[in-house]
Formats: C-alpha cells, sequence, structure tokens
C-alpha cells in the first residue's frame, strides 16, 4: 500500500465508504490485489437512462499488475454503469501517468472535451477519458463481491 499515490492509505479507505459508490476490492488469499469504484457523476443517479457514471479510484499491487487484475476492476464498474442505465463511463488521470492512460484507452476510452480538475500547481488538469455505452445488457461478467 505504499506506492498509493496522492492521498495515503486513510484517503483510499475513506473512499470505500462513500454511500454512492460501486466498491470493489481484488483479494487472493485474504490479500487485497486492488480496488476501484463507481460513482454516479455528481452524485445523482446511473438509475436514470443518459446519465454518467465515473471510475474513480482504480489501484492495483504493483505485485498484480499485469496479471489482469485491472480489466477485471474496470468490467465491473462497467457493468454495474450499463445496468444502472449510464450511456457515459468517464475516468480521470494525471497527464504523465502513461501506463493507466494506455489500460484506460484499451478498454474502448477516448479523450473528452470535458476539463479535467486543476491539479495542485494550478496549472496542470487532469486527463479526461469517456466511453460511450450502448447496452446496459451488453456487459462483462461482474464479481460477487461488490456493494
Amino acid at each position: 500500500m505504499e506506492d498509493w499515490e496522492r492521498g495515503g492509505e486513510a484517503l483510499w479507505r475513506e473512499r470505500l465508504t462513500d454511500p454512492h459508490a460501486y466498491k470493489l476490492v481484488a483479494r487472493s488469499r485474504g490479500e487485497p490485489l486492488g480496488m476501484a469504484r463507481g460513482i454516479p457523476a455528481d452524485f445523482g443517479s446511473c438509475d436514470e437512462p443518459g446519465e454518467a457514471c465515473e471510475l474513480r479510484s482504480v489501484w492495483v499491487t504493483s505485485q498484480a499488475r499485469g496479471q489482469g487484475v485491472v480489466d477485471l476492476l474496470i468490467d465491473a464498474v462497467e457493468a454495474w454503469a450499463r445496468r444502472g442505465g449510464a450511456r457515459t463511463l468517464r475516468v480521470a488521470a494525471l497527464p504523465g501517468n502513461a501506463r493507466a492512460l494506455a489500460v484506460y484507452r484499451r478498454h474502448g476510452f477516448e479523450d473528452a472535451a470535458a476539463l479535467g480538475d486543476l491539479l495542485p500547481d494550478r496549472v496542470t488538469r487532469e486527463v479526461v477519458l469517456e466511453k460511450t455505452l450502448t447496452s446496459p445488457a451488453a456487459s462483462a461478467s461482474t464479481p460477487a463481491t461488490g456493494s
């Protein structure tokens, strides 16, 4: 957990308590491998067609990288958004995080017109990507865990 960026373990644990979010933790033999969460955009509802959801807090341990854990997490959040009727799934990443941007693009996310959040340097913004979700029924299988 020492490799978590921005916020440290306390902030990442707090994110798991968000009542509006769909939260996932990937584990093997009781050890966490990664996590992700989906949230309704602007904390609204993903239950109304046309709404957008966001993929957030994607993290995978360095030991689990390259083993498909991130793919399972992203697919599960996408399936949750589709079930809720969302038409768009958005994600933001730091501009220099080439690995994350490549993973999101591999999953069909494309650059969005929306501006990302302003970073602490007050100049740079997050890169926002989005994916159009065409059908709630056509999605990858969802792990049994999640809330």
